[in-house]
């Protein structure tokens, strides 16, 4: 029996368990499959296939034979179908939550980068305008939209006027009615986060900044 080098593969799940997006991706899988085929084919080159006789001599088993020739096959096959998915994932790359392709050069850098880092191009803009088409309700803080004023709740129109402008520069629609269409789930958790008796003030000021 031979040791099994864990280290990488160690690695290489925690790697996996750490990505933010949720997802594994093909290189990952590709990669463990390589150090799957090659363990195996370790494991066969180092099987004994003898077996110790009644006489006292060691003969090659069949079976045993057949059982390394089979981890063999299995092992090289293994690493043929890692390698080939390493290869075919070349060079591709998922992007996280905080991340996003350059427009001049497509490799992944920060959201917030001003300049990209592989081609040195000014990515400030393009930055911006992608921070505005991938805004969120929920990336905005819902204690912005209400305040206190002589003990009573109010709504903040300063903030609600900014939560529109947003929503609208993310909508896929110009339209009023279908920009809030678009939110409408997103609003109604929000104003349910409100004070009661704010909560149908803010979905008017809301439509009425929409159409203003």
């Amino acid at each position: 029996m031979i040791d099994i080098p864990i280290t990488k593969l160690q690695a290489l799940l925690r790697y996996s368990q750490n990505r933010t997006d949720g997802a594994i991706d093909m290189r990952f899988i590709g990669f463990l499959l390589l150090i799957v085929g090659a363990i195996l084919i370790i494991y066969a080159l180092n099987m004994n296939v003898s077996v110790l006789t009644s006489y006292g001599d060691r003969v090659n088993n069949i079976g045993l034979i057949s059982a390394r020739q089979n981890s063999t096959i299995v092992g090289g096959i293994v690493i043929v179908c890692g390698l080939l998915m390493v290869l075919l994932s070349k060079g591709k790359q998922t992007a996280t939550d905080n991340e996003a392709k350059c427009p001049f050069c497509a490799e992944l850098i920060n959201k917030e980068a001003i300049k990209c880092k592989h081609c040195g191009s000014d990515v400030s803009d393009a930055m911006s305008k992608l921070k505005d088409m991938s805004f969120k309700v929920s990336d905005f803080d819902y204690m912005r939209v209400f305040r206190k004023v002589d003990e009573v709740f109010v709504v903040s129109d300063p903030d609600v006027r900014e939560l529109v402008e947003k929503m609208r520069k993310s909508a896929k629609s110009s339209h009023p009615m279908n920009v809030y269409d678009e939110f409408k789930s997103d609003i109604d958790g929000m104003k349910n986060l409100l004070p009661s008796d704010i909560r149908d003030d803010f979905i008017k000021r809301v439509k009425y900044f929409l159409n203003k």
